[in-house]
């Protein structure tokens, strides 16, 4: 007779447990936004050789720093959890606390390590997302407009710390860095705005039209300031793409939004994140087709994760 589940099964639940608290989907859109910083940074700047270390100890830094701001979102939350949400990971008791804890603390150090390997912009941009992480966990996600901007800003400065390990100050403050870094932070506004009702049933009316306004603006401005668009018919395609998976889903949120449709539509415009990071990042041609391809590739294995593990 057994005494309780075997190791061969708690195992797996455990790693369940934990990449539904680290909202395992998401992850696949994390390390776009500092290489997309970065492309745009190398491309403004004319650099030479890719400084692959700092580029990588940005990627780092990214999505250390995104992980451990879920957890302190969810350490914050507990209560309400408790009382909202008691089949999440720690309310439930399936991630304990003490090491949901543990593990916060260590990935805001090691990305502070990481970030200090970008150079002084990267750790000054990375310690400034810190910050802002932890002010709209703490204070500012309930307060309206200022709320999801403030979400939308975090993403903006993951995309800086990419364009600084291209050329510091100089990478993170050229042009179509700084365009892209605000129009990310507009794009995850909105689709937070649009979340922020997802469980009630209502009309989105224009605000469902948000996400893909921004998109085209951003992308048709970006191809602008670059030059010569025609020179880079993939990154064309990708725009387009992009456009258009914004624009299908602007008109899924028509008439009176069910919380369930709203919340699949919410996971599929953060899905869209990756096309448009894929046409960033293919803004740079050549040996940057293969990881703008990476990043069109993780499309459906993020709408794969998204059946097991909740992208919100």
């Amino acid at each position: 007779m057994s005494d309780g589940p075997s190791p061969s099964h708690v195992a797996p639940a455990r790693l369940r447990a934990w990449g539904e608290l680290l909202r395992l989907p998401n992850l696949l859109t994390v390390p776009g936004d500092p290489l997309a910083g970065f492309v745009l940074a190398s491309l403004a700047l004319g650099a030479g050789p890719v400084p692959l270390a700092r580029l990588l100890a940005a990627l780092a830094a990214s999505g250390l720093l995104y992980m451990a701001g879920l957890i302190n979102n969810d350490l914050h939350d507990l209560a309400e959890d408790r009382r909202d949400r008691p089949g999440r990971p720690l309310p439930s008791g399936r991630v304990r606390v003490v090491w949901a804890m543990a593990a916060y603390n260590a990935l805001f150090v090691a990305a502070l390590l990481s970030a200090l390997f970008v150079g002084s912009a990267g750790l000054v941009l990375a310690a400034g997302l810190l910050g802002m992480i932890l002010a709209y966990n703490n204070v500012l996600k309930r307060v309206p407009l200022v709320g999801p901007l403030a979400m939308g800003s975090c993403r903006g400065l993951s995309l800086l710390v990419g364009a600084a390990a291209a050329g510091n100050w100089a990478g993170a403050l050229a042009e179509p860095v700084l365009l892209s870094a605000a129009a990310l932070t507009l794009y995850v506004a909105a689709v937070t705005a649009i979340a922020a009702g997802e469980t009630l049933a209502q009309p989105l009316a224009l605000r469902r039209w948000l996400p893909a306004v921004v998109v085209l603006a951003w992308l048709a401005a970006v191809q602008a300031m670059l030059g010569e668009p025609l020179t880079r018919p993939v990154s064309l395609a990708l725009s387009a793409l992009a456009v258009g998976w914004a624009i299908r889903n602007g008109l899924a949120l028509g008439g009176t939004v069910q919380p369930a449709r709203a919340q699949r539509t919410v996971g599929a415009l953060l899905r869209g994140l990756l096309l448009i990071q894929a046409a960033l990042v293919a803004t740079g041609s050549g040996a940057w087709l293969a990881p703008a391809t990476a990043l069109v590739l993780f499309w459906p294995v993020n709408a794969m994760l998204a059946r097991v593990f909740p992208p919100s």
